[in-house]
């Protein structure tokens, strides 16, 4: 399990966001503590390291998409502030891109929006700090359009985390967790 972290400000030229990446930490679980279940112990890590950096639960969030009651669980070892990520499911109804076209009209559902979302901010410069290890798990994942010959679709989707472990041996789960 992955936290990464990093520092919100407003650009001075721009007034934009700007999202500096300053940092990812593995969240270990002890397997010889058998009173404490897993989840429980990366809750109480993923508290504790955040804690440490100074960030406040309403400027955290955790991954619910393999199992929701993560978050109950963070709830209660941390607070209900923690924001709650579904990567799973449909894309969002929100504007996306310059164009301000509907997510749901140009990617095929939410962990593509996310991602893709993502490189369109590097892309304006709005985050900045990536390291090694996140742009070779960003660039790794395969993605693909709709679109065919004398098709107007082009709704992008991204390569399965499931194919992609087949295909590479590896998880982008810092990917994930930025």
């Amino acid at each position: 399990t992955i936290s990464y972290f990093g520092l919100l400000g407003e650009e001075m030229n721009t007034g934009l966001s700007v999202l500096l990446l300053v940092g990812y930490e593995v969240l270990k679980d002890d397997m010889t503590e058998k009173t404490i279940p897993r989840n429980f112990q990366i809750a109480r890590a993923f508290r504790r390291e955040s804690e440490k950096r100074g960030v406040v639960p309403r400027n955290a969030g955790v991954d619910v998409s393999g199992s929701p009651a993560f978050g109950d669980i963070v709830a209660r070892e941390w607070s209900s502030d923690v924001f709650r990520s579904q990567f799973g499911g449909k894309s969002t109804g929100g504007r996306v891109g310059e164009d301000r076209a509907m997510a749901k009209d140009r990617y095929a559902n939410r962990v593509t929006e996310l991602w893709f979302e993502a490189r369109n901010h590097m892309e304006f410069g709005q985050i900045r700090g990536v390291c090694p290890d996140l742009a070779r798990e960003l660039t790794a994942r395969r993605y693909n359009t709709g679109a065919t010959a004398g098709s107007v679709d082009a709704t992008v989707s991204i390569e399965p985390k499931k194919k992609m472990r087949g295909r590479t041996g590896a998880s982008p789960d810092i990917a994930d967790a930025f």
